[in-house]
């Protein structure tokens, strides 16, 4: 049981060194915030199936961040545009007015693709509205 946790907090913490180090941010602090926002910002954009179908391959630390504070019958939550899909991740941000939420989000995508499959991160994208798939498309050529 031991090696389980060491294991959970091993691939959390290793997500958000990955984050903070790729965004230059300045504490683990600011890196779990963005994982976090991120987190909500895709799930809630994603019916429950899906959902379900990403929290499968996330460490066990990591699908509680995911799961935390979830509201299924209010979703997916569609944005109309890639401003209002990023409010959230804006608005966790607000103290630093430099912070670019696109950028956060894109590398969020990222790291989040060196630790789930392929596969299902092209499943995610599909559910994706235009605006929120472009944004994924444009960094897609960025080397990881």
């Amino acid at each position: 049981m031991k090696r389980f946790f060491d294991e959970t907090l091993h691939a959390t913490n290793t997500w958000l060194h990955e984050l903070t180090s790729r965004l230059d941010l300045k504490d683990r602090q600011q890196g779990y915030r963005l994982l976090r926002v991120c987190m909500h910002t895709l799930r809630d954009s994603l019916s429950v199936n899906a959902s379900a179908n990403l929290s499968a391959q996330l460490p066990m630390l990591i699908r509680g961040i995911y799961y935390e504070a979830w509201q299924p019958e209010h979703l997916p939550k569609r944005a109309r545009t890639l401003e209002e899909f990023l409010t959230p991740i804006d608005e966790a941000f607000s103290a630093s007015p430099d912070f670019d939420a696109a950028a956060g989000f894109q590398e969020f995508i990222s790291v989040t693709r060196l630790h789930v499959s392929a596969g299902e991160m092209n499943r995610l994208q599909k559910n994706m509205t235009d605006d929120v798939k472009r944004l994924w498309e444009d960094y897609r050529g960025v080397t990881e």
